[in-house]
């Protein structure tokens, strides 16, 4: 997902002014310089000459355009060396606004390593990184022109200047329409989110959406309850017991009256509670088996898990496959539903 923004942000067509941005051109020779530069200094094996070899972009690997630039910038002296009698090999490469476009960069392969992970749950991540992101581009249209550097540009032989916050500004606006284009968050992402109780405020999210998902959890719980009852309900009509409920019709539970408190007041008391100990994964599991010790039994059953997953987490993290398996069946034995309460926190 964030490979394919990157792609179309740095679009061929968007950064060469093909469409009327002239703003870009800079990044786009920038780009071309530095691919020419490690294309020749591969075949030359003058890449073996300097401290680290450079890395060359591909279009089919995540973040290469970044790993392609920061070694460029950390060895552009020694280059500058290499070549001081080849100036045209680094014409085109501005130290400057090189280093800028690592900046710019830089989030976007956080946010790739981090959502990557294999070993770790990352579904609560997602809102995060997007609205870290935006505030990372957002910080681009912050920025006056008034205390920048200008960078020249050649065009039909003419030389002409632009200012490095106007460049930025204009990737900046692109990369902000393709996050919202391309970075869709589903329910599940807000589920999850709102779950991990160091977020559980939302505050990444304008109130609108706070309401909406608060409801929609609410709601969710509610439709738990709901089908847990029927399930009951059902298992007692297949075993038999219905033909006889009349017979013991006086001692019988009323199903219908086992929700102890309304879906709406639970999330609005998970919401309620700010204890500090909650950031802790120990004492959150601790806390979690407090606030539910009023719940059926199969509820309880997905916070001990929670508790022997806290136990063995370094045995989870470290160890052989054989071992990772265990705890994951251990996991997966509990409802769906409940799961998600692990996985989250």
């Amino acid at each position: 997902m964030i490979s394919n923004i990157l792609k179309a942000t740095f679009d061929n067509k968007f950064i060469s002014g093909e469409d009327g941005r002239s703003e870009t051109v800079p990044i786009f020779k920038l780009i071309q310089a530095a691919k020419a530069l490690v294309g020749y200094m591969k075949r030359t094996g003058d890449n073996n000459k300097i401290s680290t070899t450079l890395i060359q972009e591909l279009e089919i690997r995540w973040n290469t355009r970044l790993l392609m630039l920061m070694p460029i910038e950390e060895q552009f002296q020694e280059i500058k060396d290499l070549y001081k009698d080849e100036p045209h090999r680094f014409y085109d490469i501005d130290l400057i606004l090189l280093k800028k476009i690592i900046d710019f960069l830089k989030p976007f392969k956080h946010a790739t390593d981090e959502l990557e992970g294999d070993t770790y749950p990352t579904i609560h991540k997602v809102i995060l990184h997007k609205a870290k992101l935006e505030k990372h581009l957002t910080s681009y249209l912050q920025v006056t022109t008034t205390n920048g550097y200008n960078i020249k540009i050649n065009n039909n032989n003419e030389g002409t200047e632009i200012n490095y916050c106007v460049i930025l500004n204009a990737l900046a606006k692109r990369a902000l329409s393709v996050v919202d284009e391309k970075y869709k968050i589903h329910q599940v992402h807000e589920f999850a989110c709102f779950l991990w109780p160091k977020f559980k405020s939302l505050r990444m999210l304008p109130n609108e959406s706070k309401i909406r998902i608060t409801s929609e959890v609410g709601e969710a719980l509610l439709k738990y309850e709901l089908n847990r009852i029927n399930a009951l309900e059902r298992a007692d009509t297949y075993h038999g017991t219905e033909s006889h409920s009349e017979e013991f019709e006086e001692w019988e539970d009323n199903l219908s009256q086992s929700i102890p408190r309304s879906s709406l007041q639970e999330v609005q008391e998970y919401q309620s509670d700010i204890s500090a100990k909650i950031y802790d994964h120990e004492c959150l599991w601790k806390a979690t088996s407090k606030a539910f010790m009023d719940r059926d039994a199969k509820r309880k059953s997905w916070i001990d898990v929670g508790m022997n997953m806290f136990e063995n987490w370094e045995t989870f993290s470290n160890t052989e496959q054989e071992e990772k398996s265990k705890l994951k069946k251990a996991v997966f034995k509990v409802n769906a539903s409940d799961a998600c309460y692990l996985l989250f926190a």
